[in-house]
């Protein structure tokens, strides 16, 4: 007797992929170029550290690039909060709903422009620098399209936010290590006292406190709240609205990877020297990063080439890069240990 078989219109359908939250999806989207990004940055990391980087001029010029970003991004988002301070909160309709959200999304203690500021203002005293010799064409194209875009669409400020801030979380803690070896006479600390309150025992270290929380947990309530406040977009914003922030996601990678190139062009950075340290960098592995990242991977001549005008030009264009090396660590994170975050 042959066996009854269920028809196949009643059977159950296969359930459905759980769906992902939107900082789940914004990884997935950028994992491509978020990869290019972090080996042009670790490629081009190790000549802007200590022993070859003999002050923090170079630093300076790359705080002061990359700092743009989130001097641009953070100011449109005031300038949001400051319209939604006015707007009638009986507006029940979802463009005010999304504003009022937004205006709340960034916990006090996270904005990080005062900090960049005053890390500006230190560095041009300590150093002597003129920050604005050096200006990137490139950089100045993408902070008129923030401006244009958080106009348009102020919902991809979630992108900037998400990007910039848990780079800062992540890769900024990898960062902030590197700097502090060079020691506090490097940042132009030489009073006892001084190394006593700002270097043994503090965090907010003079010269880079954009990567320094204060408080006992060093930003870890602030970056919990801020995740906290973000899970509100699952029931919030549209379709259309999520593709829009993953869109820009994916825009920020890409213009962070061409302002590395378009300053690679600019000071004739000696490309060659970069395929050295690719070489090492694909031979040693990347397992070093966390302890000694510029010893173990410079060539036996990187000192001796640094005095060539050339290569002086690549340090200088490798060092505007370094606030985006917290992608690198940022990545390992995101992609690498998801939960620990």
């Amino acid at each position: 007797m042959a066996s009854l078989q269920t028809p196949t219109q009643l059977l159950s359908p296969p359930p459905s992929p759980a769906p992902q939250n939107l900082s789940t999806e914004i990884n997935t989207a950028t994992r491509s170029i978020h990869t290019r990004l972090n080996k042009l940055i670790v490629t081009r990391l190790p000549l802007a550290l200590p022993p070859i980087a003999k002050t923090p001029e170079l630093y300076a010029h790359g705080i002061n690039t990359f700092g743009d970003i989130y001097l641009v991004f953070e100011n449109c988002w005031r300038v949001l909060i400051a319209e939604t301070d006015k707007s009638d909160a009986h507006d029940l309709s979802h463009d005010n709903k999304l504003r009022q959200w937004l205006s709340q999304l960034v916990p006090p203690g996270l904005w990080r422009s005062d900090a960049i500021k005053k890390d500006l203002e230190y560095l041009e005293t300590a150093t002597g620098t003129d920050l604005e010799a050096v200006t990137n064409e490139q950089l100045h194209s993408f902070t008129e399209h923030i401006y244009r875009q958080t106009r348009e669409k102020p919902h991809v400020l979630v992108a900037y936010s998400w990007i910039m801030y848990m780079a800062i979380f992540s890769g900024g803690r990898w960062i902030r290590e590197q700097l502090t070896e060079s020691g506090p006479e490097f940042w132009g600390v030489n009073h006892e006292s001084d190394k006593h309150d700002y270097w043994i025992h503090g965090t907010l270290r003079p010269g880079f406190t954009l990567f320094c929380f204060s408080g006992n947990r060093d930003g870890e309530d602030i970056k919990t709240d801020f995740k906290t406040r973000l899970e509100k977009a699952e029931e919030l914003l549209t379709e259309r609205e999520r593709k829009d922030i993953i869109d820009e996601a994916q825009y920020i990678f890409e213009q962070c990877v061409a302002i590395v190139e378009a300053l690679d062009k600019q000071l004739m950075t000696d490309l060659e020297l970069v395929k050295t340290l690719a070489a090492r960098e694909a031979k040693n592995g990347t397992s070093h990063l966390k302890m000694a990242p510029t010893r173990a991977v410079l060539p036996e001549n990187a000192t001796a080439q640094t005095d060539e005008p050339k290569s002086a030009n690549f340090i200088r264009a490798i060092v505007v890069g370094i606030l985006a090396v917290g992608f690198y660590q940022s990545y390992r994170w995101q992609y690498g240990d998801l939960e620990r975050a």
